[in-house]
């Protein structure tokens, strides 16, 4: 019997794990607890007939019939988008 020498197939780095972090999907609970807005202000954000409609707002994907989620990856972006308009503003 031949042992293949193979690498090893979870070889992570810091970089691999950070940006790991910042992906998945997250449901609406934690959305709002990230975002720290309610339920009712994530819907004005996304309906395009609201006039507090967001177009920058992370768009929800479907998950299922009547379930929807949100990447993480996209939360953040918005996040660092809204921290840098304040820079400016300030």
């Amino acid at each position: 019997m031949t042992v293949l020498n193979q690498p090893s197939l979870v070889q992570k780095t810091n970089s691999d794990i950070n940006s790991n972090l910042h992906m998945g999907v997250i449901r609406l609970p934690k959305l709002l607890q990230i975002l720290g807005i309610s339920r009712s202000t994530v819907y004005l954000k996304i309906n395009k007939q609201s006039k507090y409609y967001d177009q920058n707002f992370p768009r929800p994907i479907k998950l299922g019939e009547k379930a929807v989620g949100w990447m993480l990856n996209d939360v953040f972006e918005y996040l660092e988008r809204i921290k840098s308009l304040s820079k400016y503003q300030s």
